[in-house]
């Protein structure tokens, strides 16, 4: 793992007519990374695995809006198998309600999702925070060979967990852990321009 500050990663010029989102201590900086990685490597197909409630797709779809996205995360009625699964206080099914931006909207548990269904050139994992479940994810993703996988909330210790143990020297990929955010990624080692300045 290399770490990178969050200056290499950002640049101001890239945030106008960008989706800030800073409800949340951290997220306006993480979400900034977010939105740099996208828009330097440009991906066509991006793969978000954790809906919530859709910040994460207006970031992806306003960095980059000719893009295709899809969301996976849980069926309604698996929603006490999550910890973070969105719903209101008289149970109403908030997945996704954030957002009015297009994207495909998938529903499995993610340890028995078929990731080479949807092959994608990007994917930003922000689902279960759980060990398992970033293993899996990443793991599966990892023998797809996308250009960049992008996870947040690696400051929990079940996410940088589950990322090492699926990323295990992998020797087709960078890993990158970006300073003062929580966040880091993979990069393919052919497409990497993670000390570039972003366009």
């Amino acid at each position: 793992m290399k770490e990178i500050k969050y200056s290499e990663i950002v640049n101001d010029e890239l945030f106008v007519n960008s989706y800030d989102h800073n409800v949340h201590t951290g997220f306006l900086e993480d979400y900034r990374v977010l939105t740099c990685l996208l828009r330097r490597y440009n991906p066509k197909t991006i793969f978000e695995v954790g809906t919530n409630i859709g910040n994460g797709i207006n970031v992806m779809g306003t960095a980059l809006p000719n893009a295709k996205i899809f969301s996976l995360d849980l069926p309604y009625i698996l929603k006490e198998d999550s910890r973070q699964y969105p719903v209101s206080g008289d149970g109403e099914d908030l997945l996704g309600s954030s957002t009015k931006l297009p994207y495909t909207q998938l529903r499995e548990n993610s340890l028995y999702f078929d990731f080479s269904e949807y092959p994608c050139e990007a994917y930003y994992i922000d689902g279960e925070h759980i060990e398992l479940n970033v293993f899996v994810e990443v793991r599966e993703i990892l023998k797809l060979k996308p250009t960049i996988i992008i996870l947040h909330d690696i400051d929990m210790p079940d996410v940088m967990s589950g990322l090492q143990k699926a990323f295990n020297d992998n020797n087709e990929y960078n890993f990158y852990r970006v300073l003062e955010t929580r966040v880091s990624y993979l990069i393919k080692k052919t497409e990497d321009k993670s000390k570039s300045t972003c366009p």
